[in-house]
């Protein structure tokens, strides 16, 4: 005997008068039961759908972050190169102060030396605070050489050579756009964000993308895919 005729049974004998209203509450009884159990069978089939899905974003998640740890891991950085006064020098300058040295014929900071310094140090952050997304340190270097063979020709764009970073919200070509979503973890950008676009225009250089909260919705940046970025001055809380 099916499940239903069982049940069909016990309701009969549970409800032993004849009639109209024996009838109709067999249809109302059995019809809720069927209900129920449709429902039921629902709820699990969109229990093991959920399930299946926050898997293959987990998946997606922590392949993104390996591609990223070993892209870091293999990358170039020639910190060597750059005597540690320009290191220094270098990090000590504004945006505006950089440029004008990169810029001004028979200074000691080029281009290139600017980003191999800021890409040495943006590893060591990433790897100490966890405040990185994707990296483009390779990418960087090899745009800064370029840049100094305009500053050296005198073809120069006004940002010519100036490193910067742009938060993995903000489309990067070529890079993802999480926004701390695992959802986006796996979709990479075809073009850039307009900002992007005008700072590229003018001749600076992206060479790293900067950790989010998850949706840009928290008081800190924590998210499945690239974790939780940590204060400088204070490991044990949060920027």
């Amino acid at each position: 005997m099916g499940f239903l005729q069982t049940l069909f049974v016990s309701i009969e004998e549970a409800i032993p008068e004849r009639g109209l209203g024996r009838a109709v509450a067999l249809t109302v009884i059995l019809g809720s039961s069927v209900a129920a159990l449709m429902f039921s069978l629902g709820s699990v089939a969109s229990c093991a759908s959920a399930r299946a899905k926050a898997s293959r974003l987990a998946a997606d998640a922590a392949t993104r972050r390996d591609m990223r740890d070993t892209k870091r891991q293999a990358a170039k950085i020639d910190i060597d190169s750059v005597p540690k006064e320009l290191q220094e020098r270098i990090l000590s300058l504004s945006a505006t102060q950089l440029i004008k040295a990169m810029h001004t014929k028979g200074d000691t900071i080029t281009a290139t030396s600017a980003m191999i310094t800021y890409c040495h140090r943006a590893r060591k952050a990433g790897e100490l605070l966890s405040c990185n997304a994707e990296e483009f340190f390779e990418e960087g270097i090899r745009a800064a050489n370029l840049a100094d063979e305009r500053i050296q020709n005198g073809t120069a764009r006004q940002l010519e050579g100036l490193p910067f970073s742009v938060k993995d919200c903000v489309h990067l070509a070529g890079a993802v756009s999480t926004c701390g979503t695992a959802a986006r973890a796996m979709k990479v950008q075809e073009e850039d964000a307009v900002v992007v676009t005008a700072l590229k225009h003018l001749g600076a250089i992206p060479f790293v993308r900067g950790n989010v909260p998850q949706s840009l919705m928290l008081p800190e940046s924590v998210n499945a895919i690239w974790g939780r970025a940590l204060n400088p001055w204070d490991r044990e809380r949060t920027p």
